[in-house]
């Protein structure tokens, strides 16, 4: 029987591009996750890029908003353009919750997103 998180991870990989990496907690501790994410706002801002992202980690799910700011010019290289990325939380919830409430948490991450971010 496939695990909750299985569930999650299953219901996210249908429409959201798949990332795994792990992340350095303060510790040293090396913690894995996967993030599932999609492009929302349309690509006329030539500085920033946002994505609606769900994290799954071990035992929750994270709900973010990620916005990518960048510099913008003929003498940046795209690969070192994004000069910040940050991550704002929108919720955090167990894989259960996450699997009963993923409609009503994935329509809040967009609505934040284009209310708090709308370029």
């Amino acid at each position: 029987m496939n695990s909750i998180r299985d569930k999650v991870i299953e219901c996210l990989s249908k429409e959201w591009q798949e990332e795994s990496d792990t992340w350095e907690s303060p510790e040293g501790k090396l913690i894995p996750y996967i993030r599932f994410s999609k492009f929302i706002m349309p690509d006329n801002d030539d500085f920033n890029r946002y994505h609606v992202a769900f994290t799954i980690w071990a035992k929750n799910v994270s709900v973010e908003i990620i916005e990518s700011c960048g510099e913008c010019g003929p003498e940046i290289d795209s690969d070192e353009r994004w000069a910040m990325i940050k991550i704002y939380r929108v919720a955090k919830v167990p894989h259960a919750e996450f699997i009963a409430n993923s409609s009503e948490l994935i329509q809040k991450a967009y609505r934040i997103l284009y209310e708090k971010f709308n370029p």
